[in-house]
């Protein structure tokens, strides 16, 4: 079987298990009292082939097998959106949000991962570790929640002047914000060496 044959059949099967892309699955999750931590079994493997991208960007640039991977290094986007930031991409609305979460490694991984610590053994294996987590300290958006009369509020506002995607961001800030997110550590293997079920 070829490699992209194996891709393609890794990516379906793996797509059978959580049909719902990664990063909407571990947003809505973040809502949870005791959310779940991200593990290898729940990325696509096109999601893997973006964080390999990214690591090995990292490791050709620093020469460096351990370091930090961030957004915009997790493989190339449309032309329509090249160049532009998750959140530029994300607000022409919902049905924008869902079209990048199908077809876009890039964009799932970067509202999913977004920065992310990373070490690659000798092997090829990478461990990520990171917390699923948002940007922006909870504290930070206090004052806002307060002025705008609550959390409902203040998410209300931010879709007034942000669109849809500024909306679930405060919201998700508003859960859980910088260093306050569930920490986890998973591991993929090299691609040549990937399993026929993609993990």
């Amino acid at each position: 079987m070829s490699e992209e044959t194996r891709r393609r059949v890794a990516e379906a099967m793996t797509a059978l298990v959580h049909p719902i892309p990664v990063n909407m699955r571990m947003y809505l999750n973040n809502f949870r009292e005791h959310p779940t931590p991200l593990k290898n079994e729940d990325l696509w493997e096109s999601d893997r082939d973006a964080i390999r991208a990214n690591v090995a960007a990292e490791i050709a640039k620093t020469g460096k097998s351990e370091g930090s991977i961030s957004y915009g290094g997790y493989g190339e986007q449309d032309a329509d959106s090249a160049g532009k930031s998750v959140f530029g991409r994300a607000n022409k609305g919902a049905a924008n949000i869902l079209a990048e979460s199908v077809m876009s490694p890039a964009f799932r991984m970067e509202t999913t991962l977004g920065s992310a610590h990373y070490r690659q053994d000798p092997s090829g294996q990478i461990e990520i570790n990171d917390a699923y987590d948002f940007n922006n300290p909870r504290e930070s958006t206090k004052y806002f929640t307060d002025f705008y009369g609550g959390p409902l509020g203040h998410v209300l506002a931010n879709y007034k002047m942000g669109g849809l995607f500024n909306a679930l961001r405060t919201a998700g800030i508003i859960q859980r914000g910088d260093n306050e997110g569930t920490p986890f550590t998973f591991t993929i293997p090299p691609k040549s060496s990937t399993s026929r079920d993609g993990r």
